[in-house]
């Protein structure tokens, strides 16, 4: 049952963060959503319920309720971070030679020759050597070793760029700036110069489950090798 429920609300949020990302319904579509599961969840309670003995609490109704209440919530969040507006003290540094600090916000993704790197940006450096606090996350793009984390402070330099969008190998358009903008990733630094400077920043919960999933995935590789 408890694993029922949990694939309704992790499927529910990310289907609700993959629709937000590829069309626009506005809030109401969100609201919508939201008052859906708890109609749905009220009629379980309160017209069904009885039917049922409380181990056998009305699983459909649970089911759908929390399904469209995650719906909801994923296409809040994707909203919000989309319609966020880009910091304007990076945006007009595009173009621009800069030198930021913050540290690596989400699990490195690792490729055969690079690694891609979201970093939560929070000093900015000025020409003359003041530091700006800044907020606002860039993609960065590094060479595959050495290997980085989550939550390894990184000083970076390199040049300002919005993402731009692209055409992929069939064809088709890909809007590569709202892929990233899903994420709050409103900017790329290019060109890029990188200096480890600690560990352990970021949420030490967060850390700590990827450390234990890349732990579990290493086991389960001698384990089970290619």
């Amino acid at each position: 049952m408890r694993r029922i429920l949990l694939s309704a609300v992790l499927g529910g949020f990310f289907l609700g963060v993959i629709v937000r990302s590829v069309a626009d319904f506005g809030l109401a579509c969100i609201w919508f959503a939201l008052l859906l599961g708890g109609a749905i969840g009220a009629w379980g309670y309160y017209t069904v319920r009885p039917r049922f003995s409380r181990k056998r609490l009305c699983r459909p109704a649970l089911f759908a309720a929390l399904f469209f209440a995650a719906l909801a919530l994923g296409m809040l969040r994707t909203h919000i971070a989309i319609t966020e507006p880009p910091n304007p003290l990076l945006a007009a540094r595009i173009g621009t030679h800069v030198n930021v600090a913050g540290f690596v916000a989400t699990e490195p993704d690792e490729r055969e020759t690079s690694t891609r790197l979201t970093i939560q940006l929070q000093k900015l450096t000025e020409e003359g050597g003041a530091l700006r606090p800044v907020h606002g996350r860039v993609l960065v793009v590094v060479p595959p070793f050495p290997q980085l984390a989550y939550g390894d402070s990184l000083e970076i330099t390199g040049e300002l760029q919005k993402p731009k969008n692209f055409t992929d190998e069939t064809g088709r358009a890909f809007n590569y700036a709202a892929y990233l903008v899903k994420d709050g990733i409103h900017f790329e630094i290019k060109r890029t110069k990188i200096e480890f400077v600690s560990s352990h920043g970021g949420n030490r919960l967060q850390g700590a489950l990827f450390a234990l999933k890349n732990t579990f995935l290493e086991h389960i590789g001698r384990i089970i090798p290619e």
